[in-house]
């Protein structure tokens, strides 16, 4: 993970009733962010800088993605946004990975 890796991949499908012989369908796409952050030799600390630019990494796919429709699905529209972690504590302790994952939620209407 000396490089950037960015995966995507669905998460979960939802169906509720929407109403009289129809459901809503909500579908989760999740987008994993990681990052090997090598430490300062001097402090042993993980540069802050080098944090920062990742989550605003992650920020910036978040803005880029809401609101959007999706070329695949144009009747899908977005609903919100979860980081799952923000980031993981345990994997910048443990091995100085940087990993944040972003859940988008987005609803389909009206499917008989």
């Amino acid at each position: 993970l000396d490089t950037l890796r960015v995966t995507v991949a669905p998460a979960t499908l939802k169906s509720s009733i929407l109403g009289r012989n129809q459901t809503m369908l909500e579908a989760a796409v999740e987008i994993g962010v990681q990052k090997h952050v090598a430490p300062d030799p001097a402090t042993g600390q993980l540069p802050q800088t080098d944090l920062d630019a990742l989550m605003s990494l992650c920020q910036e796919i978040q803005a880029a993605l809401e609101f959007q429709t999706l070329s695949a699905m144009p009747g899908a529209m977005w609903v919100k946004t979860e980081f799952i972690p923000v980031y993981s504590f345990e994997h910048l302790d443990a091995q100085h990975i940087f990993t944040s994952v972003l859940r988008l939620t987005y609803k389909v209407g009206g499917q008989p």
